[in-house]
């Protein structure tokens, strides 16, 4: 099991009397999806300032809305490919914005690890993409280390060491990233 999906089951876990009580309410998964963004996206300014630590606390709280819509959808009985698919793409947003804070933030103090961020970003973008394509065309492709949840815990431990350690979690990232990225392409090539 990766550590993406042990973490995604952890999390489930530890959400599960959240996700009730917002069911029972009748809360609207959609609505957790998009206070989830909203909350995400307002990590751009932390980020961009250099506070590294409140970006992450952003991303940690966005993220758990996130968590919390499946969750919510899947006990009211509301699983739709609608919900699915604006989860899908807001996620991609989400994934941009902390990491669009970040660049913004380099871009002023350093540039490589501004170039890196932006690498690590189109990396990112392209595992996304490719598991996207695969399944358009009936393939699993869940292959690969990097999947998403693994991307944002890192980039979240990461950011609580601040601007300069980053650093060194970009350049992890960004090697596990295109690692997953290639296996992923390859993976899904051989099933074709």
């Amino acid at each position: 099991m990766s550590l993406g999906k042990r973490v995604k089951d952890l999390g489930r876990n530890v959400l599960s009397p959240l996700a009730e009580f917002l069911a029972v309410k009748n809360v609207s998964p959609d609505l957790l999806t998009f206070l989830g963004l909203l909350i995400t996206v307002s990590s751009i300014f932390f980020y961009s300032h250099g506070e590294f630590f409140k970006g992450a606390i952003f991303v940690i709280f966005g993220g758990l809305f996130d968590s919390l819509d499946g969750e919510v959808a899947r006990r009211e009985k509301r699983v739709t490919k609608r919900g699915a698919y604006l989860d899908s793409n807001l996620d991609r947003i989400s994934d941009f914005a902390p990491l669009f804070g970040i660049a913004v933030y380099y871009i002023k103090y350093n540039q490589l690890l501004a170039s890196l961020t932006f690498v690590f970003m189109f990396g990112a973008l392209m595992v996304s993409y490719t598991r996207a394509r695969a399944e358009g065309l009936n393939i699993e492709c869940k292959v690969g280390l990097a999947d998403r949840t693994f991307r944002i815990l890192f980039l979240i431990i990461g950011s609580m060491f601040g601007p300069e350690i980053f650093g060194w979690f970009l350049i992890f990232l960004i090697i596990s990233t295109y690692a997953t990225l290639i296996t992923r392409i390859v993976y899904s090539m051989r099933r074709l």
